[in-house]
């Protein structure tokens, strides 16, 4: 049995879930905390500060308030456009998009493929990343051993570790090939 609750401050709001475990709430402008074990989540266009779904597998959360989210076990992740500013630990997620939040690190230790674009990250490890976007971030360290192609600004290349590289893209006149 599915379930999917909003909390905002003493409000409790419960949300209709089929038996398919897809919860589908796009632009219905709900605010506060989305409590779910869904494994779907389609909720873009709200004003979600956090979202709690453990069982979740898929989460697409793009163009809400969110400071902190917790699915561990999600393959899938869009959270573009938010507010985030901590640590994520997506481990088990394969694809991740996380453009325009204000992240400073991002471990994603399955991720195949990342668009992390105009945050402010400083650290990103993700040992299995094949496609990487991660423009418009202050990179000081990247660590990607399976990468075949990156899209950064400046940074220097002696601190990118990508040893199967196949193309770089750089978009910045100031790069540095010390």
């Amino acid at each position: 049995m599915y379930y999917a609750h909003v909390v905002n401050g003493t409000d409790t709001h419960i949300l209709n879930v089929d038996d398919t475990g897809v919860l589908r709430i796009p632009f219905m402008n709900y605010q506060g905390e989305l409590h779910t074990n869904c494994l779907y989540i389609h909720c873009q266009f709200n004003q979600f500060t956090k979202i709690v779904a453990y069982d979740a597998l898929g989460l697409f959360a793009s163009d809400n308030q969110l400071t902190d989210v917790i699915a561990p076990f999600a393959e899938v992740v869009n959270v573009d456009n938010n507010q985030l500013t901590q640590l994520l630990y997506f481990n088990r997620a394969k694809e991740i998009s996380c453009s325009f939040n204000k992240i400073k690190k991002l471990y994603a230790e399955s991720a195949q493929r990342i668009v992390a674009s105009s945050n402010n990250i400083v650290f990103l490890f993700a040992p299995l990343v094949t496609y990487l976007v991660a423009k418009n971030n202050p990179l000081e360290h990247l660590t990607t051993p399976e990468a075949l192609t990156i899209y950064i600004d400046q940074m220097n290349r002696n601190n990118i570790y990508a040893p199967k590289l196949i193309d770089l893209y750089v978009s910045a006149n100031d790069y540095n090939f010390a």
